[in-house]
């Protein structure tokens, strides 16, 4: 009976088959479900980079375009590019020079610069389009011989005075209705090329500062479209990023913060 017993305490052919079948089924299926997670995770990582790089991207062309020479804003390049001027300084003035005789008398509210880093920068009242900004126009005047007044104890005050009033003299420099303006230099401009984003001052060499873009346009209102934008000082911009088959769209309405 022993002998007989010890038989039949093994696998047959058709049990190891099965369990091996079972096993590998088994295996499969742990090894999809790892495959699974980690493309899983794998597309997260890669979304979370995208969206990082956008809103990034989008923040800060917000941030400048905000903080910009109202109607400074060019768009051009059928929508791919636009371009403004950033505000360096902003302030106010008192009255504007009738005569080359008379000072012109500013302060700026935004920080209080010294005479070294006036001197050379750009000056413009009451801008109404991109071209008052152009240092050939009378309405923007470049600031040389930048003082600081002094007052009758000879201490220096807020106040700066500038050489330049002569150039007051065309008579295309309007009263701003709240008395202010803008200090500027640079032109700034933002272009889609393709599928990268890049920013470039005056005529320097672009820089990149986004990619993996789709699609993407400006638009300032100056279509017929459109001309509430121009209005209501905004500046739309639209991109959609694409990577492999992640895409984010952003549609987004910038308004200018400054008025002339």
């Amino acid at each position: 009976m022993s002998r007989l017993n010890r038989k039949h305490q093994g696998f047959t052919l058709i049990e190891l088959v099965v369990t091996m079948v079972v096993m590998g089924i088994m295996v499969m299926g742990i090894a999809g479900f790892i495959e699974l997670g980690t493309k899983g995770y794998a597309d997260t990582v890669d979304r979370q980079a995208l969206q990082n790089q956008a809103r990034f991207v989008v923040e800060r062309m917000t941030r400048e375009i905000r903080h910009s020479v109202p109607n400074s804003f060019t768009v051009s390049d059928d929508g791919h590019c636009v371009s403004f001027y950033p505000i360096k300084y902003a302030g106010a003035y008192v009255v504007l020079p009738v005569s080359g005789g008379d000072p012109f008398r500013f302060v700026t509210v935004s920080a209080e610069p010294t005479v070294g880093s006036l001197n050379g920068l750009n000056l413009v009242i009451n801008p109404s389009a991109p071209d008052d900004l152009d240092t050939a126009n009378s309405k923007s005047i470049p600031l040389s011989g930048v003082v600081k007044l002094n007052d009758s104890s000879g201490n220096e005050t807020p106040i700066y005075s500038t050489e330049t009033e002569s150039d007051f003299d065309a008579g295309n420099v309007t009263n701003s209705v709240g008395n202010r303006l803008y200090i500027y230099k640079e032109k700034v401009q933002y272009c889609i090329s393709g599928p990268i984003i890049t920013r470039q001052e005056d005529n320097g060499n672009p820089a990149q500062i986004g990619q993996d873009v789709a699609s993407g346009s400006f638009n300032d209102g100056t279509d017929s479209g459109s001309a509430s934008l121009s209005r209501s000082g905004l500046v739309h911009m639209s991109f959609l990023f694409q990577r492999g088959d992640e895409q984010s769209q952003y549609d987004d309405d910038v308004q200018v913060l400054n008025v002339p």
